[in-house]
């Protein structure tokens, strides 16, 4: 199925533009997935860019984590472009490839660090259900501190505004990627 926004090129770009997409292109190399339908509001490209920037890079998270939160949201959101962007990430920064299977078959993960049940139940909790228990908040709470706590809502919540982006526009990952097929109800337990 083809984008519903024809792909822009850099001659298509107005200053504007071309402004917001100038450290897009210095971290993805190209107008590829969520930014070639931002660019159509330049100012939102920038101002999510920074945004982005900041969870992935500034979060008292690790990479490891960070990546492994945004598998999960991908999961949920059954966003397959989110997930071919961020599986090669995530198991490049050591997420495991037993636990990206998991996640991607919507289960969950053996063998979870301390740190990883923690991240993971507390993703889990707030994007399925109508609330995070007290018990699983605390436990956040305790492992990553109030500031983890937010920068992981905010982490979760950034993904799953991406993937309603990439899915309004049609953006499919590449033909020969694996599929992520859909989903009722992901970690249901």
């Amino acid at each position: 199925m083809p984008e519903r926004f024809p792909l822009l090129s850099l001659d298509d770009l107005d200053d504007d533009q071309r402004r917001a997409i100038e450290p897009v292109l210095r971290y993805t190399g190209g107008i590829e997935g969520p930014f070639n339908a931002t660019l159509r509001s330049a100012r939102l490209t920038e101002t999510s860019f920074t945004l982005g920037s900041y969870l992935l890079f500034e979060t008292p998270f690790s990479r490891r984590l960070t990546e492994m939160a945004i598998l999960v949201g991908a999961r949920v959101a059954g966003s397959p472009f989110e997930w071919w962007a961020h599986e090669r990430r995530a198991r490049a920064e050591g997420v495991s490839g037993a636990i990206c299977d998991a996640l991607r078959e919507g289960r969950r993960p053996p063998s979870l660090t301390g740190e990883e049940e923690t991240l993971f139940d507390f993703s889990v909790e707030l994007l399925t259900r109508p609330a995070v228990s007290d018990a699983t908040f605390d436990r956040a709470k305790e492992a990553f501190g109030e500031r983890g706590v937010v920068d992981l809502s905010y982490l979760l919540g950034f993904y799953g505004m991406i993937s309603l982006v990439l899915k309004m526009a049609e953006v499919e990952p590449p033909a020969d990627a694996a599929p992520l097929e859909p989903m009722e109800a992901p970690f249901a337990e």
